[in-house]
């Protein structure tokens, strides 16, 4: 399975190397999608997020999207909590991470601010007790993923060459 973010169609596509065409095709919005991230623990489970302000969950089985919640801002970044598989984490262009539970896609289960700028990228740590953020304000930080201080960064890190900041990797 390789997913394919579209440009201005909003169209996220499943393909099969061993395939000419689409396993699956999803057109749900009408933007372009930013990026998309298959479930570590549960295989036919995708997440997208898109310009539109969407965060919709596809499952590869089904011929349509399973949910969708519309953010406050934009988002450019996306992360699977690796021991926790029903828990992802998206990055805003306001400078917040929120955390959602597949089950209840209303409201994040927690808001982590810390940046000034868009967060561009997301990564959790194999243990899934803390994520990592790469931010154009210049830096990176380490994040709790739950517990009393997961709203607030644990480390920041930032130098005097570092320009805005576009991925990283615990």
């Amino acid at each position: 399975r390789f997913p394919r973010q579209a440009g201005a169609d909003g169209v996220v596509e499943v393909w099969d190397a061993a395939r000419t065409s689409p396993a699956r095709r999803w057109t749900w919005g009408s933007d372009n999608v930013f990026k998309a991230r298959w479930n570590p623990a549960e295989p036919s489970l995708l997440c997208a997020v898109s310009r539109d302000r969407a965060c919709t969950l596809y499952d590869a089985r089904a011929k349509t999207a399973l949910r969708r919640t519309i953010l406050g801002m934009p988002c450019r970044a996306l992360a699977w909590n690796p021991r926790e598989p029903t828990t992802f984490v998206v990055g805003g262009e306001d400078g917040r991470c929120l955390t959602f539970d597949v089950r209840s896609l209303n409201r994040p289960r927690l808001i982590h601010e810390g940046h000034v700028g868009a967060v561009a990228d997301v990564a959790f740590s194999p243990s899934g007790l803390e994520f990592a953020t790469a931010s154009a304000d210049r830096t990176c930080r380490v994040f709790p993923a739950r517990g009393a201080d997961a709203g607030r960064s644990r480390d920041v890190y930032h130098a005097l060459r570092m320009q805005s900041v576009a991925w990283v990797r615990f």
